[in-house]
């Protein structure tokens, strides 16, 4: 077997081909690596002189989730959500976010208990579609939401509820059509609360 090794024509001895090869593969996978595109962390590239762009400390202090959807089909959409759990996230929102965040994520508010009240978009910059969820994860309803003015949150009247005040245990807010391309309606699609663990 050693002397068909050593007349094999490669030139090289076979015991130099396994370290030539694993520098060869440690090389691709580093180059791989850098180029390799990674979520952005939209809070630490943050300009914030860009209203576009511009993000607030209570959005940056969400954590970011996958959490899963099962939509119209039946089929499972997964998707990567801010998590507002705390009630300063949750006074928060979107407000004062630049529409190119808006445009790039979403936000899952998540309640301690079932609540009945409306959203404002006081001080949002783009459209929103929201869906209101039962704590069994079916949709309460979903709606569009459009840019209110600019004024301090108390007396906003560019208010969103559900239909017959329905009452929910979480609502995802994302941008406006979200809900269309992904097939999501209060007809058959529901939030996969067990996703939220």
């Amino acid at each position: 077997m050693a002397a068909r090794l050593a007349g094999s024509g490669f030139g090289l001895r076979p015991v130099i081909w396994i370290p030539l090869a694993v520098i060869v593969l440690g090389v691709v996978g580093y180059i791989l690596w850098m180029i390799w595109p990674r979520p952005v962390d939209y809070c630490k590239t943050n300009n914030s002189t860009d209203a576009k762009s511009q993000v607030t400390p209570e959005f940056c202090h969400m954590a970011v989730k996958e959490i899963k959807l099962v939509n119209d089909d039946g089929k499972t959409v997964t998707v990567k959500a801010r998590i507002a759990d705390e009630l300063a996230e949750q006074q928060a929102g979107y407000q004062n976010v630049g529409p190119e965040i808006i445009a790039k994520t979403q936000i899952l508010f998540v309640f301690t208990q079932e609540i009945s009240g409306p959203f404002h978009m006081c001080n949002v910059k783009a459209p929103l579609d929201v869906a209101w969820f039962k704590a069994d994860g079916s949709v309460v309803d979903t709606k569009l939401m459009e840019p209110g003015p600019t004024q301090p949150a108390e007396g906003c009247l560019a208010l969103y509820q559900p239909e017959s005040n329905g009452a929910y245990l979480y609502a995802l807010e994302a941008r406006k059509d979200f809900f269309k391309e992904n097939k999501i309606s209060k007809d058959k699609a529901r939030l996969v609360v067990e996703s939220l663990k």
